[in-house]
């Protein structure tokens, strides 16, 4: 996989840039911040920050769909997302199956960098994410301190109670 993306850089040096250098902040920064696309493939990532980054700089993130980067990413709104296949007999993962969704991944890059309406579209969509603690701990941290607060004693589930009630009001910052 690695090979094809040298092979492409070299036959289009003007239009890819390939750079398998060793990580820092301020590779991280110069990447995210004039890159159109930013790939990160991962078999495990907790949360992830890379994506976060990128799409608040405008570049559109390219990634496995596991971990945090599932929950930071829309795949063809704010970026895009490829599967991982679990393996068999053994293996963690499907090595042929996910070099396949991979490429499948960058093809649909390359397709949106040639559609500049939907280009910009994703990444306006990625800049206006909020991903603050801020953001967090109002639609996810109260809610569910309201959900324990106001229905701990009953045998309802979290995803019940987001049902039943349309817009949350939390209340046990009051309380607390």
């Amino acid at each position: 996989f690695i090979g094809r993306l040298e092979e492409l850089a070299k036959r289009f040096p003007e239009n890819i840039h390939v750079d398998f250098t060793k990580f820092s902040s301020d590779k991280e920064r110069e990447v995210t911040g004039y890159a159109d696309f930013f790939f990160t493939g991962s078999l495990f990532e907790p949360s992830g920050q890379n994506q976060m980054f990128s799409q608040k700089n405008g570049t559109i993130p390219v990634a496995s769909a596991v971990g945090g980067l599932v929950d930071s990413i829309s795949h063809m709104q704010n970026g895009i997302l490829f599967d991982v296949p679990h393996g068999h007999e053994g293996r963690f993962y499907d090595r042929d199956a996910t070099m396949v969704s991979a490429l499948q991944a960058v093809e649909s890059a390359v397709a949106i960098f040639q559609d500049k309406v939907k280009l910009e579209q994703m990444q306006l969509n990625a800049m206006n994410l909020d991903h603050s603690w801020a953001t967090r701990v109002q639609t996810e941290l109260l809610p569910l301190f309201d959900f324990v607060y106001q229905n701990g004693h009953q045998k309802q589930t979290f995803e019940e109670y987001k049902k039943q009630r349309s817009v949350f009001a939390p209340r046990c910052h009051q309380v607390l």
